[in-house]
């Protein structure tokens, strides 16, 4: 039996979760137990906090001067006194306490379940990409790697997906997160781009770093989503993943015929794009997640409303969660889509 203690944005983790194809499921507020044969890939899901497999007390091996790590303060002193532990941590649920990561030990306890922790989200990665890269900006979209790498196993969808030779492809590449998510995963990249100068300048940065992937390819080319599609070498893509267009910025002075017309702005564009990828790669035939903007400050779902219509008229299966992805004090989320 194995364990995930989810992240913040639990819809999209269950929907994660199901890449490994979880029998026996139980989720209990923000963790979950199930039976997998595919163990090997948890260490892929961004979805999670930490994850590992349950044990029985005849299993446990301890070194008295190994630092234990846990987040039931009963079950910690028990340990000390049965095994003689000389320091323990009480540790929150959806926490890294780099300590007990880097040189203890962590067992979770719940109901007298046992869950040693096995392994932890790729928070190095993550911060490497988001706050180190030479060029950023508020007014493109600052998408998190951590949703990013989310967003790359939601378009993959299943294990069977999992392969060596995986190649993404982001058309609103930008400062190209999702690139350097993709290839710190091992996975070959596609990027493109109206404007590509700035992923070009944090690709420079981005191979000088420890998680670069020199033997996965990273190919940039100039592109408007407006446009058809065209290159041959398009037609490897397994995953399209990206942060699409956000629409024009808002505050709290903009005024509701003013979010209907940043909504049918924001339409027209993915209109075309949804056109051209179907007339590309066919309906039902690529895997993809890209968000779109939510309105926080509009009462209007129209462009969800007619975003899904057109998807459904391409007859291209797909699926919108529930979840709203936002940041505090922000006026625009994101929402996603998937196709099925």
């Amino acid at each position: 039996m194995y364990f995930v203690v989810f992240g913040k944005n639990i819809e999209l983790s269950k929907i994660e979760l199901n890449i490994l194809n979880p029998s026996n499921l139980k989720i209990v507020g923000n963790v979950a137990f199930f039976e997998t044969d595919n163990y090997d890939f948890l260490s892929k899901l961004s979805g999670i906090v930490k994850y590992g497999k349950l044990i029985n007390e005849n299993e446990f091996v301890f070194d008295p001067k190994v630092i234990l790590g846990t987040n039931n303060l009963d079950f910690a002193n028990y340990i000390k006194k049965k095994y003689g532990i000389k320091r323990y941590k009480i540790i929150g649920l959806q926490n890294t306490d780099l300590e007990i990561k880097n040189k203890g030990i962590e067992i979770l306890n719940f109901d007298g379940k046992c869950c040693l922790v096995k392994g932890y989200q790729n928070i190095d990665l993550y911060s490497n990409i988001d706050y180190d890269k030479s060029i950023s900006g508020m007014n493109v979209g600052m998408m998190p790697s951590k949703l990013t790498h989310l967003m790359i196993n939601l378009g993959i969808f299943s294990s069977d997906n999992f392969v060596n030779n995986l190649s993404i492809y982001d058309p609103f590449v930008g400062f190209g997160t999702t690139g350097f998510v993709a290839n710190g995963l091992g996975y070959n990249f596609i990027g493109s781009d109206i404007n590509i100068s700035s992923v070009k300048k944090n690709l420079k940065w981005r191979n000088e770093t420890n998680f670069v992937n020199n033997d996965k390819k990273f190919t940039l080319y100039k592109h408007d989503v407006n446009d058809l599609f065209k290159k041959s070498f398009l037609k490897n893509v397994n995953v399209i993943v990206s942060e699409g267009f956000l629409g024009p910025l808002v505050s709290r002075k903009t005024k509701k015929h003013e979010y209907i017309n940043n909504q049918k702005k924001v339409l027209e564009l993915y209109k075309r794009f949804f056109d051209n990828v179907i007339a590309f790669w066919g309906k039902n035939n690529i895997n993809l997640c890209i968000t779109f903007p939510y309105y926080l400050e509009s009462d209007s779902n129209f462009l969800e409303t007619e975003l899904s219509f057109h998807i459904k008229n391409l007859g291209q299966k797909f699926f919108v969660p529930k979840t709203i992805y936002h940041r505090k004090k922000q006026l625009v989320g994101r929402k996603f889509i998937i196709f099925e």
